[in-house]
């Protein structure tokens, strides 16, 4: 999360899953982690998952589609919009974490280049976690 790879990569599997143009998908970096995804439709309205800063929930609801799982209040409290507060948004920092830019031109490159681009950051996350 911290150098946008992760936003890179959803990119591509958004241009993937959804058969859009790299240019029809847009990103902006939500600091509060509430918001898990967001589509715009062609009527302009925008339909979004929201939930804990916790991606447990959201991979839940993809793989039980197009059913739901029942959750407590232990294992998932409600979302309470008052207590959550203020939801921001900025547009991502691609200077500072250049991965973003890549990863456009990675899937505009087609052809293996995407399988490239995802083993590059499996190996740089190696290297980092063996502190090379």
């Amino acid at each position: 999360s911290a150098t946008l790879m992760n936003k890179a990569l959803e990119v591509i599997e958004a241009h993937y899953l959804y058969g859009t143009s790299y240019d029809n998908i847009d990103v902006c970096v939500h600091p509060q982690s509430i918001i898990h995804s967001m589509v715009e439709t062609a009527d302009s309205s925008v339909l979004a998952q929201l939930g804990w800063p916790d991606m447990r929930l959201p991979i839940l609801y993809t793989m039980s589609w197009p059913n739901r799982v029942e959750c407590s209040e232990v294992t998932w409290p409600r979302l309470d919009f008052v207590k959550m507060g203020d939801l921001t948004f900025r547009a991502p920092d691609t200077e500072k974490y250049p991965s973003l830019t890549m990863g456009y031109a990675a899937g505009r490159m087609g052809g293996t280049m995407t399988g490239v681009f995802s083993a590059a950051n499996e190996q740089a996350v190696a290297d980092f976690l063996a502190k090379k």
